[in-house]
C-alpha cells in the first residue's frame, strides 16, 4: 500500500463528528482529549471469538507505530 508506515491523526468531536472505517490489519487507538465525556461505538463485522482473536496489541511506544504522544 502507498500509505504503509504512515500515520493519520484525526481530531473528531462535538463540533466535528465523524464515522471511521478502519481496515483489517491497521493499528489504531482512540484518546479523549476534551473536557467532556466521549462516546465511541465499535461495530465489528463479525462476532468476537476468544479462541481465535482477530486482534493484536502492541505498546503505544512500539517502533511499529511511528507516532509519539505529546
Amino acid at each position: 500500500s502507498p500509505t504503509r508506515g504512515r500515520v493519520n491523526v484525526l481530531h473528531l468531536g462535538e463540533e466535528r463528528p465523524g464515522v471511521l472505517t478502519i481496515p483489517a490489519g491497521v493499528y489504531h487507538a482512540i484518546q479523549n482529549i476534551g473536557e467532556r465525556d466521549l462516546v465511541f461505538i465499535d461495530m465489528p463485522n463479525r462476532v468476537y471469538d476468544p479462541r481465535d482473536p482477530d486482534t493484536s496489541r502492541v505498546p503505544l511506544d512500539s517502533d511499529l507505530i511511528p507516532y509519539r504522544l505529546l
